[in-house]
């Protein structure tokens, strides 16, 4: 059996080899649940960021420019996505990729929710593309959560509890029947076994080998996902085909550019090449070179500085292989402008 310096050793063994721990729990369960609302859904099921909680929003409600910021000789550039495109572990913010596509002469326009599925994605587009008006259209696909069955938007219900227990989902499973459950019932069904069950879970969570002991003895934690069997290779194309459509209606460009998971998170598209054939009559782009330190420390997988400089990179290369140039700046003519490419 082995002893107390033993399993130090082992745990730093396989920290080292990047081996990642059987589950996760990042935050402890608590005795006493509360919820706030810096994300909630509005009367059209979109979830949105509430401004008494980020006083950074533009006037509709989104981080980033005002939408009716002039152009001013920039092509109009809209990112469509989740807390990517929101700028998760950016540091500033203003280093995510959003704004740095924003500061090479593209008027940008960030729908980017954190938790927004592309269900979402296509409701912001048939809202705002006619609004707005953009050059081209930028849906960002995040190979790990936006590729299976997506829940209901439904009007006032939360797609996330927000709670001091961590970000809760919000219903009973994935896929289109799923049923709205309150902040107890999610907290219930993740931290499920009583306070000092949960938190000894949480600690073993903490450790490679005490969460992989934890898995073996005792068993893996409840699925946080829900009583069903959710699709996990349920590619959004009916959703990028109304976004697409959208588009076209005002003569807009669309690029599907896929956001590669973490290398060192376990899902279904970590071999990304099979799961673009998923996306193939989209013409998916993937940028080149991501690796494990353009990514933040786990339990978050979010891009850090790093990988959003590279990630803006690739979609500025994207930009200028259509036909898009970075414009003037603001107060200048509309001389940088480039023709929009012809919608097939």
């Amino acid at each position: 059996m082995l002893g107390p310096v033993s399993l130090v050793l082992l745990e730093l063994v396989v920290r080292a080899i990047g081996m990642p721990p059987a589950f996760t729990s990042p935050l402890p369960p608590v005795k006493s649940l509360t919820v706030d609302d810096s994300l909630y859904t509005d009367d059209a099921g979109i979830f949105r960021l509430n401004p008494k909680w980020h006083p950074d929003l533009n006037a509709d409600g989104f981080r980033g420019v005002e939408f009716d910021e002039p152009a001013a000789g920039r092509p109009t550039v809209m990112l469509l996505g989740d807390s990517f495109v929101w700028g998760a572990s950016a540091n500033p913010v203003t280093e995510r990729f959003a704004d740095r596509v924003h500061r090479a002469g593209y008027r940008t326009i960030n729908l980017g929710v954190p938790g927004a599925a592309p269900n979402q994605y296509a409701a912001l587009a048939q809202t705002y593309i006619p609004k707005i008006k953009p050059d081209v259209v930028i849906a960002c696909i995040y190979m790990v959560n936006d590729i299976h069955d997506a829940a209901p938007l439904i009007p006032g219900h939360p797609r996330y509890h927000i709670t001091n227990a961590g970000w809760l989902w919000g219903y009973s499973c994935m896929g289109p029947d799923a049923r709205p459950l309150s902040a107890e019932q999610a907290y219930e069904r993740v931290y499920g076994g009583g306070y000092w069950f949960s938190y000894l879970r949480h600690l073993a969570s903490q450790s490679i080998v005490a969460s992989g002991l934890w898995s073996r003895l005792i068993g893996p934690p409840v699925d946080p996902w829900g009583e069903c069997d959710p699709d996990f290779e349920s590619y959004p194309t009916e959703e990028l085909g109304a976004i697409s459509d959208s588009a076209a209606a005002v003569g807009a460009g669309l690029i599907v550019a896929v956001i590669p998971g973490s290398p060192l998170v376990e899902h279904v598209c970590l071999d990304i090449e099979p799961c673009l054939d998923g996306l193939a009559e989209f013409d998916p782009v993937v940028p080149n070179g991501l690796e494990v330190g353009h990514y933040a420390e786990l339990p978050d997988d979010h891009f850090n500085n790093a990988g959003h400089a590279l990630y803006a990179e690739f979609l500025l290369e994207q930009l200028a292989g259509a036909g898009f140039r970075p414009g003037a700046v603001a107060g200048q003519s509309d001389q940088g402008r480039s023709p929009r490419p012809a919608t097939p």
